[in-house]
């Protein structure tokens, strides 16, 4: 019956977060800090409050969006001024002579 061997030696003991090197380091995530340089001296209340003012920013940005692209599509499928003056051009009926 063949053995597995254990990646850790007799006596040693896995630390929670810390992994090989090769593989880098893991950190919780209770413990992380935010990487934003501008949110490092904030509170953890002034950052949930400037994520709110960005999430109400981001839904009216989307909102003006949806109001401009419904105006864009208006304005593509409205006839313009210059044609509703102009008549339709008759089709011509003849039918031109096929080649030889």
């Amino acid at each position: 019956m063949a053995t597995t061997k254990s990646p850790l030696r007799k006596g040693e003991k896995i630390e929670q977060g810390v992994t090989t090197k090769d593989k880098g380091t893991f950190i919780p995530p209770d413990q992380r800090k935010p990487t934003d340089p501008a949110n490092l001296h904030r509170s953890k209340a002034e950052f949930i409050e400037v994520q709110k003012a960005n999430k109400e920013k981001a839904a009216e940005m989307s909102k003006l969006s949806k109001e401009y692209d419904e105006k864009k599509k208006k304005a593509r499928l409205a006839p313009g001024p210059e044609t509703a003056d102009k008549p339709e051009k008759e089709k011509d009926t003849k039918k031109s002579k096929p080649k030889k």
